[in-house]
Order: structure tokens, then C-alpha cells, then sequence
């Protein structure tokens, strides 16, 4: 990219957090006066072509704005929730097991056939989603017949025999009492325009795909918020990314912006996605931890993301140091353990609200923060504060709310109290 071609006079306070590669100075920070400035040599980053979002540097925007702005500072971004998500599952489900002993709430995504022929594993699948440590959904029906869309020819499946198929799976289902999940990740991301009213039937809110229905993988990928509203690209580049945005389907008649998509993959790092390998314990220790730490400073959904075929080579004793040892090296983000499910509802929530106004009663050390929109789980907002030099970082709650709600905030040595309340209409008077 190009950086602006400037130099730092000797001696003027500013420093220089990172160059460019020939050494130009790319971003510069700076005490201004009362204040602070934050000054990029560039914004062309955030093209593909030069890196893209969540490839390392959005954690770069998102800390200069916080430590330059007037304390205390409140913002809404996400928690540092972690899932994990396995596609591709046939079982045995032993890894499973494994990664909810850890803590983990795996979305597992199925081969229908694997399961219907195995009384034992559907009963094991069956025992996890209903207790509440994983969810699942039909993938596909194996690895090469795909459920909702017509794979061998590239079309939708004519309507009656998508509805065959979405019986056939219902019977499974009721058979062994598994709940549907709200998410799903269809096989290859490929989905059928003829299977969407089958989605809304069931429940299904969420999508994990890159394309729009009706498209193979490998097309012009999703164009969806927040970061691939308008730039192009095909749907298996191996660029890092995340969605988090309705789905726009005016070709449709009765589904536009009725789904929510809603994924991160780390695709730079070792390929399509976390990898972990046999006889790599290292490597899949590795890769994992680089690929949560980018999206926990990226403030995007973490994911440890796999494919089944991969885990049931690893050796289920290497699996489990695997998981220990990844979850250690992140620690430090104290990650909250939740499922798909669970992250999808709190994301569509902040999607959906926003930080209407703010103001600060310096007097009584109170901030006051009015919220509009619309929620579906409580949430947080992150409000800063400063203390000498050091930035701290605290959660305030937020209830569910529909039109507006207030929430009051009172700093008792460096510390929060938060209470809240809704209302429709106005802040209240005086504050």
C-alpha cells in the first residue's frame, strides 16, 4: 500500500506504534494539548488486495479510538465469546465429550446417513443437545450428496423432493428427540432457494454460508455486513473474514433479511480452516491458538473450527492436551464458553441497538447512556476509563429491550455500579 510519505520532527511527543514495510510510519500517536490525535499513514489496508479486515490490524482501529477518546467512554462490541464448530460429523462423538469436559459448546454439524444407521451415536448426539453442552443440525446427507441443494446437478431440488427430504430428517429427529438448532451450515455453504421456507418451518435463524442461495461454492461470495457490503470477491478466497449482517434476498419474496449470517473463519492461517492434525500436536496447538487470538482483538466471533474427519485420526489422548493447551494460551482473554446458538442471538442484538447519546454528570460521577433499538438477550457495553496511564476496560449490563432503554452508571473508586431501566420516548428529565 501507499503511506503517506512523511517524517517525525525530533523531539514533538509523537510515537510511532507501527511502520509500513519500507519503515514509513503507519500509525502515530500522539498527547494533543487536553487531548490525544491518532494518525493512520493509510487506510488502504483495509482492501483485500492489501490485508482486509480481521488479517491482523483491526485491533489497531478499534484501541485508537478508545485511547483517544474523552473517559469514560462507552462502547458496544462483543465479548470474547468462544464456540466451536465441527462439520462433517459421522462419529463416533468421543471428541465431543472431550471438548465439553473443557468447557466447550460444539455446534456439530452432521451427515444424516451416518446417524440413521447408528442407533448408538444418534442416542450419544441426542444426550448432548439436550443437555444443553452442544447444538446440531443436517449438514448434508454423507460427504457427497448434499440436503439442500442438489449438488450433482448445481440446481435447487425440485420442491416435492426437498420436502421428502426435510421429512425424512424430521423423523430421525423425533425418533430420538434431538432439538433443531437455529444455525446451520449447509454442506459446501450450498443452499437451495427451494429449501428456505423448510429453514423458517423449522426454526432456523442463522446461517453459516459465503454465497448467495442457488450459487456453488466458488462463486462471487455474500455481499453482507459489516465488512463485505460492497467490495467483491468469490466465496473460497483464502481471506480471513467475518459476517455479521441480515441476509438481503429481494429475489426471493418472503425471505429477504429474514435469515442473519453469521460466521468467522481465519482462512490465512493454514488454509480453510483450524486444522488440527494427527501427529501435529504443536501445529494444531498453534494454529488454533493464532486463529482465536485474531478474532478476540478483532472483537469477532473466536471459533475453533474443524472438520470431523480431521479430530477422529488424532489420537484422543493428543486431542484433549490439544484442547488444554490452547485454551491456556488464551486465557487471558477469559473467554466465555457459549454456543452457536447463544452467540448468534447476542450478536443480532448488538446488530441491532446502538448507542443512542451519552452524557457524564462529572459532579456526582454518574454517566448516563441511552440505548435504542432492539434486543433479544441482555448485552454489555464496554465503558473505559483511565487511571494512571492505564486503560481499563468494564462491563456495564444492559437489559433486553424494544425502542429505547437507559442505563445509569456510577464509578465508585475506579469501579462500576450500574443500574438500568427501560423506557419508550425520552431520557429521563436531567439526565
Amino acid at each position: 500500500m501507499t503511506v503517506g510519505g512523511f517524517s517525525l520532527p525530533k523531539g514533538n511527543g509523537a510515537n510511532v506504534l507501527a511502520v509500513s514495510g519500507d519503515g514509513i510510519p503507519f500509525l502515530t500517536v500522539k498527547n494533543f494539548g487536553s487531548g490525544r490525535a491518532v494518525q493512520f499513514g493509510s487506510g488502504s489496508w483495509f482492501k483485500k488486495e492489501v490485508r482486509g479486515p480481521v488479517y491482523g490490524l483491526d485491533d489497531l482501529v478499534w484501541r485508537s479510538i478508545v485511547w483517544a477518546a474523552r473517559k469514560p467512554f462507552a462502547m458496544q462490541c462483543l465479548p470474547n465469546f468462544l464456540t466451536m464448530r465441527v462439520d462433517d460429523t459421522s462419529g463416533p462423538l468421543w471428541w465431543a465429550d472431550t471438548a465439553v469436559r473443557k468447557g466447550l459448546k460444539p455446534y456439530i454439524s452432521f451427515f444424516l446417513e451416518a446417524f440413521e444407521s447408528n442407533d448408538e451415536q444418534s442416542q450419544h448426539l441426542a444426550g448432548l443437545v439436550n443437555s444443553g453442552t452442544a447444538t446440531a443440525n443436517v449438514h448434508a446427507l454423507n460427504y457427497t450428496s448434499k440436503f439442500y441443494w442438489d449438488g450433482a446437478n448445481q440446481v435447487p431440488w425440485p420442491d416435492t423432493e426437498m420436502q421428502k427430504l426435510y421429512s425424512r430428517a424430521d423423523a430421525w429427529l423425533v425418533k430420538y428427540g434431538v432439538p433443531v438448532g437455529r444455525t446451520l451450515v449447509p454442506h459446501s455453504y450450498e443452499l437451495g432457494s427451494t429449501s428456505l421456507q423448510g429453514l423458517v418451518d423449522r426454526g432456523i435463524e442463522y446461517l453459516i454460508i459465503q454465497m448467495e442461495p442457488n450459487l456453488a461454492y466458488g462463486m462471487p461470495w455474500l455481499n453482507a455486513g459489516p465488512y463485505r457490503l460492497y467490495e467483491q470477491g468469490s466465496s473460497n478466497e483464502a481471506f480471513p473474514m467475518y459476517y455479521a449482517d441480515y441476509i438481503s434476498l429481494p429475489e426471493y419474496p418472503g425471505f429477504d433479511n429474514k435469515f442473519f449470517v453469521c460466521v468467522t473463519e481465519i482462512r490465512d492461517d493454514a488454509g480453510y480452516e483450524w486444522l488440527p492434525l494427527k501427529n501435529d500436536v504443536a501445529g494444531s496447538i498453534g494454529r488454533g491458538t493464532r486463529q482465536l487470538k485474531r478474532a478476540f482483538d478483532s472483537r469477532v466471533l473466536a471459533t475453533l473450527f474443524a472438520h470431523e474427519e480431521y479430530v477422529t485420526h488424532i489420537n484422543p489422548s493428543d486431542w484433549g492436551k490439544i484442547l488444554d493447551r490452547v485454551l491456556f494460551n488464551i486465557s487471558a482473554y477469559n473467554p466465555l464458553f457459549v454456543t452457536y446458538d447463544e452467540a448468534c442471538d447476542y450478536i443480532r442484538s448488538i446488530h441491532d441497538s446502538e448507542i443512542a447519546s451519552t452524557s457524564f454528570d462529572k459532579a456526582n460521577n454518574i454517566l448516563y447512556l441511552t440505548l435504542s433499538g432492539k434486543t433479544i438477550v441482555p448485552t454489555k457495553v464496554f465503558v473505559y476509563t483511565e487511571q494512571n496511564d492505564a486503560i481499563i476496560e468494564s462491563p456495564a449490563e444492559v437489559p433486553v429491550f424494544k425502542g429505547q432503554t437507559y442505563i445509569e452508571i456510577l464509578f465508585v473508586n475506579s469501579s462500576l455500579l450500574n443500574k438500568a431501566g427501560s423506557i419508550v420516548g425520552q431520557q429521563p428529565k436531567g439526565k
